[in-house]
């Protein structure tokens, strides 16, 4: 006797008897798909789309209904196109920098501190010393101001390196001004 069984029914009797559970049906390669059409739509120069193709409106109008009726196919939801999702988009792109410290200067930075932890292991005043001179060189109310603007992030060891906060207090300003910019 044999049964005829589809191809659903047979993977849930074999996740019934393993227990395992079927992976959800993901639209993420579809939607990867109609982001690279939509840039090509996009693209004054595409050999298809492009503006030198004669009727290329009507190509893109044509092409966006096929990516409509493809997602409606596959149950994806359309992202609709609104101004806090065009302002996110925006403001994402302007902001692009990054919160990270460069490769370079990070490893400036690591053993910057780290001669500073070792100078504060051996001299327990060599901080203090270090503290009073960065202040000197920079003002009481500049060394105020970098040192907050560099927030928690900047190490305690080097609270007397000149070099270091300003490059922190540079980072805490880049991240105030983009969390100011933020669309709300």
């Amino acid at each position: 006797m044999s049964l005829d069984l589809s191809s659903e029914l047979l993977a849930q009797a074999e996740a019934a008897i393993t227990g395992a559970l079927p992976a959800k049906p993901s639209n993420d390669g579809l939607l990867q798909l109609v982001e690279t059409m939509r840039a090509r739509h996009r693209d004054e120069a595409d050999p298809f789309f492009g503006k030198q193709n004669p009727g290329h409106l009507d190509r893109i109008a044509k092409s966006q209904l096929d990516i409509d009726a493809m997602l409606l196919r596959a149950g994806a939801k359309p992202v609709a196109v609104t101004p806090a999702t065009v302002a996110a988009a925006q403001h994402a792109a302007r902001w692009s920098v990054g919160d990270q410290i460069p490769l370079h200067l990070h490893s400036m930075i690591s053993e910057r501190v780290a001669a500073a932890e070792a100078a504060d292991k051996t001299d327990r005043g060599a901080r203090d010393i270090r503290i009073a001179a960065a202040r000197r060189e920079l003002g009481d109310a500049t060394y105020a101001r970098l040192v907050a603007e560099a927030g928690s992030a900047l190490p305690a060891a080097a609270l007397g390196d000149v070099t270091v906060i300003r490059l922190f207090a540079t980072q805490g300003r880049y991240a105030a001004a983009k969390k100011a910019a933020e669309p709300r």
